[in-house]
């Protein structure tokens, strides 16, 4: 067992299908948990569509005693 920080970087996607119908585009957000305990999202990407692009954007979790 260890703690510690732990960095997700997010960088881009590539979305098989489109939940918006013409003429809107999509605004994804990107969500990850942690063990299912702690939950973060990106910023959303405005008019993002099915490639959304989160250039880089940083999630920082505090772990404790993690496997």
């Amino acid at each position: 067992m260890f703690s510690g920080k732990l960095t997700v970087i997010c960088h881009g996607a590539e979305l098989t299908r489109s939940t918006r119908t013409w003429p809107f585009t999509m605004d994804p957000t990107l969500d990850v948990t942690i063990r299912g305990e702690s939950r973060q999202s990106t910023a959303p990407h405005l008019s993002g569509g099915k490639k959304p692009d989160w250039k880089g954007e940083e999630l920082i979790f505090q772990l404790s005693n993690a496997d």
